[in-house]
């Protein structure tokens, strides 16, 4: 029985990727999902998301986990870059659909409008030790 939760995290992309408008202009990352991962529920124990963007228009973001939603269409006006951080349901995210395949969670990345430049897209979670 672990005796502790302490965080981890997996670096999906470093370098830069740009989305244009589109639902077919996807970037998709492979998550490995840990064997000792932490599934609590508790709004204290969620993973966080965490990547770079420059919005070079006005745009809306998607992001999924094994097709749950983390983004939907969230907008950003077009200005300078910046990072972004979101809190979400990992256990959720990783319990649709009937589980989890052994290649790992896919993320995808979308912008339905505008045209976005990302980099550094990181995954946050606890685990158990």
């Amino acid at each position: 029985m672990p005796s502790t939760t302490i965080a981890d995290y997996q670096v999906l992309r470093d370098g830069n990727f740009t989305l244009d408008s589109g639902h077919n202009d996807v970037e998709t990352f492979n998550f490995t999902v840990p064997d000792d991962l932490h599934r609590s529920t508790q709004t204290k124990r969620r993973a966080i998301l965490n990547f770079v963007m420059r919005p070079v228009e006005d745009s809306k973001i998607t992001v999924q986990l094994h097709r749950t939603d983390v983004m939907l269409r969230r907008s950003f006006s077009a200005s300078h870059t910046r990072m972004h951080q979101e809190v979400f349901d990992i256990n959720h995210a990783l319990s649709t659909d009937g589980g989890v395949p052994a290649s790992g969670a896919e993320v995808m990345f979308n912008v339905p409008s505008g045209k976005v430049v990302f980099s550094d897209v990181v995954i946050w979670y606890q685990i158990d030790r």
